[in-house]
């Protein structure tokens, strides 16, 4: 899960064509449970946009007016209003090892985006 701070930098300009830059704080790695999500929704990315992971998922989530997000399974973007119901099942450790989908062997830093209900 993470939170989001509305502040735009000038970090890389061929992204800022597709997203605009924006903040955002870890806050770790938690369980989920596919029975009861701790976020209230998934937002589907475009395909173009997937493999800006946390980025991506961070535009996606201020843009529909969500404060929380968290990337699952390699490309999930989950998002939510409330910080207590994310971390509610717990600190899940190192399940969140799952590299983002579309940065596999696409010459991109390797950036990890979840993983199996984590």
């Amino acid at each position: 899960a993470a939170g989001i701070h509305h502040e735009e930098s000038e970090e890389d300009m061929r992204e800022e064509e597709l997203w605009p830059s924006v903040e955002f704080e870890g806050l770790g790695c938690f369980h989920d449970i596919a029975e009861s999500r701790a976020l209230d929704r998934v937002v589907d990315l475009p395909r173009q946009t997937r493999s800006y992971g946390a980025r991506g998922c961070a535009m996606a989530a201020m843009e529909r007016g969500f404060k929380i997000f968290a990337l699952q399974q390699g490309r999930q973007c989950w998002v939510g209003h409330d910080l207590e119901r994310a971390v509610v099942y717990g600190d899940a450790g190192g399940k969140c090892s799952m590299e983002c989908w579309l940065n596999k062997g696409a010459g991109k830093p390797r950036e990890t985006c979840g993983g199996k209900l984590a």
